[in-house]
């Protein structure tokens, strides 16, 4: 095998990149027509905690509206429910208009799938250098999916130590990790 560090720090660049583009695609915000209608939702839900009690005016007493919604709010929500509802699509408009991150699924999930295609090819280069010997530390950000993947049945920790020198220790701790969390992880032995 040639020598596969420039090779690898190539790949890892592009995880690297890739894993920072996810992550604000993540964080992004909802599409417009998203915010606008969680807008309407929300105007919906102020408004239906303030209670309407139109038997006070014909019995001549008691309140005929709820005294104790937390705020104003959920007042204008109520009664004047379109005047709110301009005002924050405005607001919401604006914003979008400034520049926003929007998170965008089928963009993410292609990154994603980007991303997993290097993660492979930077463990193979790993399992060819351990194979012939050579030593080359893992990622710490190393998806364990990826770390145990296409590992033969049956295999004992044992072969796997022999075969590829310093695999073992981090498929162990993968699994160690997985148990611990809870997640579910199948162990390659």
């Amino acid at each position: 095998m040639k020598d596969a560090h420039p090779t690898l720090t190539r790949i890892r660049a592009q995880i690297y990149a890739l894993a920072e583009q996810i992550g604000i695609l993540r964080q992004g915000a909802l599409p417009k027509v998203g915010a606008l209608a969680a807008v309407d939702r929300h105007i919906q839900s102020m408004a239906a905690s303030v209670r309407v009690k139109p038997s006070a005016f014909a019995q001549g007493g008691g309140e005929p509206v709820s005294m104790y919604p937390e705020d104003s709010h959920r007042y204008a929500c109520k009664f004047f429910p379109e005047v709110i509802r301009a005002h924050l699509y405005a607001e919401v408009k604006a914003l979008y208009e400034r520049g926003l991150t929007v998170a965008d699924d089928a963009t993410r999930e292609k990154l994603e799938a980007q991303q997993l295609q290097l993660e492979h090819e930077e463990e193979a280069y790993i399992r060819q250098a351990a194979a012939e010997g050579k030593s080359i530390p893992r990622r710490g950000e190393a998806n364990p999916a990826v770390l145990l993947a296409d590992w033969p049945e049956g295999r004992d920790q044992q072969a796997v130590s022999r075969r590829a020198p310093g695999v073992r220790a981090s498929v162990l701790r993968i699994r160690d990790l997985a148990l611990v969390t809870g997640d579910q992880v199948q162990a390659p032995y």
